[in-house]
């Protein structure tokens, strides 16, 4: 992981940790329903098959393929797939080249699997 990718996952924990609290700092929610690369493998397991997307250029990619490889690892995984060209939420810039890219994509695997 590149430093930028390490702070971001530090983030995305602390986050997580945020999330999964109250306002009065009471544990709510289980952190690995909020933050899924924590989720135990016992629990992956048992959940639903994942389509995982994400964006060639988006931070928080390799916390995707990290969360890819740990369903392939227990035949979870549907499908993986990184856009090319593409950055975190382009699909909500609607004059980017790349973010039609993105609903096809979407909408691809919509067909497939739902």
């Amino acid at each position: 992981m590149t430093p930028i990718e390490e702070v971001m996952k530090v983030n995305a924990r602390k986050r997580t940790e945020i999330c999964a609290k109250n306002s009065e700092g009471e544990l709510v929610a289980a952190e690995e329903l909020v933050f899924p690369n924590l989720t135990p493998d016992d629990m992956i397991e048992v959940m639903a098959p994942a389509v995982i997307l994400t964006s060639e250029f988006d931070y928080n990619r390799k916390m995707a393929e990290e969360l890819a490889e740990k369903f392939m690892n227990k035949d979870r995984l549907l499908e993986y797939g990184c856009l090319r060209g593409s950055f975190k939420s382009s699909y909500a810039k609607v004059d980017s080249i790349r973010s039609n890219a993105w609903f096809k994509a979407v909408a691809d695997a919509a067909k497939v699997y739902l």
